[in-house]
Protein backbone atom coordinates (compact mmCIF):
# COMPACT_ATOMS: atom_id res chain seq x y z
CA UNK A 1 0.00 0.00 0.00
CA UNK A 2 2.92 2.48 0.71
CA UNK A 3 4.54 1.63 -2.32
CA UNK A 4 1.41 2.35 -4.41
CA UNK A 5 0.69 5.79 -2.45
CA UNK A 6 4.89 6.69 -3.08
CA UNK A 7 4.24 5.88 -7.14
CA UNK A 8 0.71 7.80 -6.39
CA UNK A 9 2.23 11.02 -5.36
CA UNK A 10 5.03 10.88 -7.45
CA UNK A 11 3.34 11.24 -10.18
CA UNK A 12 1.38 13.63 -9.17
CA UNK A 13 4.08 15.89 -8.14
CA UNK A 14 6.12 15.09 -11.86
CA UNK A 15 2.15 15.90 -13.61
CA UNK A 16 2.17 19.12 -11.48
CA UNK A 17 5.66 20.53 -12.15
CA UNK A 18 5.36 19.45 -15.55
CA UNK A 19 2.66 21.81 -15.66
CA UNK A 20 4.24 24.50 -13.91
CA UNK A 21 6.72 24.65 -16.30
CA UNK A 22 4.43 24.92 -19.25
CA UNK A 23 1.88 27.51 -18.21
CA UNK A 24 1.50 30.92 -20.09
CA UNK A 25 1.35 34.01 -19.78
CA UNK A 26 -2.32 34.53 -19.88
CA UNK A 27 -2.22 38.52 -19.23
CA UNK A 28 -4.89 40.78 -17.80
CA UNK A 29 -7.46 42.58 -20.15
CA UNK A 30 -6.27 45.69 -19.12
CA UNK A 31 -2.74 44.96 -20.38
CA UNK A 32 -3.48 44.62 -23.70
CA UNK A 33 -3.01 48.04 -25.25
CA UNK A 34 -1.32 50.24 -27.66
CA UNK A 35 -0.47 53.41 -27.21
CA UNK A 36 -3.30 54.39 -24.67
CA UNK A 37 -6.03 52.29 -26.62
CA UNK A 38 -7.60 49.12 -25.84
CA UNK A 39 -9.70 47.04 -28.33
CA UNK A 40 -13.12 48.46 -28.03
CA UNK A 41 -12.68 52.09 -27.54
CA UNK A 42 -13.72 54.40 -29.89
CA UNK A 43 -12.66 56.50 -33.25
CA UNK A 44 -13.37 59.31 -30.81
CA UNK A 45 -10.50 57.88 -28.15
CA UNK A 46 -7.78 57.24 -31.31
CA UNK A 47 -8.50 60.92 -32.71
CA UNK A 48 -8.44 62.42 -29.05
CA UNK A 49 -5.14 60.53 -28.21
CA UNK A 50 -3.46 60.71 -31.72
CA UNK A 51 -4.92 63.31 -33.68
CA UNK A 52 -6.27 63.26 -37.28
CA UNK A 53 -5.41 60.07 -39.06
CA UNK A 54 -3.14 60.63 -41.96
CA UNK A 55 -5.34 58.11 -44.34
CA UNK A 56 -9.30 57.11 -43.59
CA UNK A 57 -10.69 54.77 -45.71
CA UNK A 58 -13.54 53.95 -42.59
CA UNK A 59 -12.45 50.50 -41.85
CA UNK A 60 -8.34 52.04 -41.44
CA UNK A 61 -7.24 54.78 -40.04
CA UNK A 62 -3.64 55.16 -40.68
CA UNK A 63 -0.68 57.23 -38.97
CA UNK A 64 1.84 57.04 -41.56
CA UNK A 65 4.27 59.44 -39.82
CA UNK A 66 4.72 57.19 -36.74
CA UNK A 67 4.07 54.06 -38.54
CA UNK A 68 0.58 52.77 -37.63
CA UNK A 69 -2.41 51.17 -38.57
CA UNK A 70 -5.81 50.81 -36.86
CA UNK A 71 -8.85 48.68 -38.21
CA UNK A 72 -12.29 49.64 -37.05
CA UNK A 73 -15.60 48.45 -37.03
CA UNK A 74 -18.68 49.85 -35.95
CA UNK A 75 -16.13 52.95 -35.05
CA UNK A 76 -14.68 50.87 -32.15
CA UNK A 77 -11.13 49.80 -32.61
CA UNK A 78 -10.77 45.91 -33.29
CA UNK A 79 -7.25 45.66 -34.29
CA UNK A 80 -3.89 47.41 -34.06
CA UNK A 81 -0.36 47.05 -35.84
CA UNK A 82 2.53 49.34 -34.77
CA UNK A 83 5.86 49.87 -36.24
CA UNK A 84 7.32 53.17 -34.40
CA UNK A 85 8.73 53.27 -31.16
CA UNK A 86 6.17 55.89 -29.99
CA UNK A 87 3.47 52.92 -30.01
CA UNK A 88 3.62 51.71 -26.67
CA UNK A 89 2.27 49.06 -24.15
CA UNK A 90 1.13 49.81 -20.97
CA UNK A 91 4.16 47.51 -19.77
CA UNK A 92 6.47 49.91 -21.41
CA UNK A 93 7.13 47.80 -24.08
CA UNK A 94 7.72 49.54 -27.24
CA UNK A 95 9.00 48.47 -31.36
CA UNK A 96 12.95 48.45 -31.52
CA UNK A 97 13.48 47.15 -28.15
CA UNK A 98 14.92 43.48 -27.64
CA UNK A 99 12.65 40.87 -27.44
CA UNK A 100 14.42 40.12 -23.71
CA UNK A 101 12.07 42.77 -22.70
CA UNK A 102 9.08 40.24 -23.27
CA UNK A 103 10.15 37.72 -20.43
CA UNK A 104 10.31 40.55 -17.75
CA UNK A 105 7.34 41.88 -19.13
CA UNK A 106 4.97 39.45 -19.66
CA UNK A 107 6.72 36.16 -19.34
CA UNK A 108 6.65 33.34 -21.33
CA UNK A 109 3.99 33.45 -24.53
CA UNK A 110 0.98 31.58 -25.05
CA UNK A 111 2.03 31.55 -28.50
CA UNK A 112 5.31 31.35 -30.54
CA UNK A 113 5.97 30.52 -34.34
CA UNK A 114 8.55 31.42 -36.98
CA UNK A 115 6.34 32.89 -40.46
CA UNK A 116 8.68 34.77 -43.26
CA UNK A 117 11.62 35.21 -41.58
CA UNK A 118 10.52 36.58 -38.09
CA UNK A 119 9.42 34.82 -34.49
CA UNK A 120 6.00 35.65 -33.27
CA UNK A 121 5.00 35.72 -30.15
CA UNK A 122 1.61 36.38 -28.64
CA UNK A 123 -0.04 36.33 -25.19
CA UNK A 124 -3.50 36.17 -24.78
CA UNK A 125 -5.86 37.65 -22.37
CA UNK A 126 -6.64 35.64 -18.86
CA UNK A 127 -10.24 36.39 -19.14
CA UNK A 128 -10.98 36.58 -22.93
CA UNK A 129 -8.71 34.55 -24.87
CA UNK A 130 -9.90 36.26 -28.37
CA UNK A 131 -7.98 39.62 -27.08
CA UNK A 132 -4.12 38.81 -27.77
CA UNK A 133 -0.91 41.29 -27.77
CA UNK A 134 1.51 40.02 -30.24
CA UNK A 135 4.98 41.08 -31.01
CA UNK A 136 6.88 40.46 -34.31
CA UNK A 137 10.52 39.74 -33.90
CA UNK A 138 13.60 40.01 -35.99
CA UNK A 139 15.72 36.97 -35.10
CA UNK A 140 18.99 38.09 -36.65
CA UNK A 141 18.50 41.53 -34.01
CA UNK A 142 16.46 40.05 -31.69
CA UNK A 143 14.11 43.59 -32.21
CA UNK A 144 10.91 43.74 -31.71
CA UNK A 145 9.45 45.16 -35.24
CA UNK A 146 5.81 45.20 -34.79
CA UNK A 147 3.29 44.94 -32.28
CA UNK A 148 -0.08 44.45 -32.59
CA UNK A 149 -3.05 43.90 -30.12
CA UNK A 150 -6.37 42.14 -31.36
CA UNK A 151 -9.72 41.15 -29.93
CA UNK A 152 -13.48 40.85 -30.72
Amino acid sequence: MKKILAIFLSTCCFVLCSNLSTCSANISLNRIALGGLHVGDSVDDLIRLHGTPSGDAKTYYYYGECGAQIYVHNKCIKKILAQDMRWITPDGVRPGMYADALNSAYGKADQTWTSNGFTYYKYEATKNRKHSLTFMVSPASGMIRIISISGN
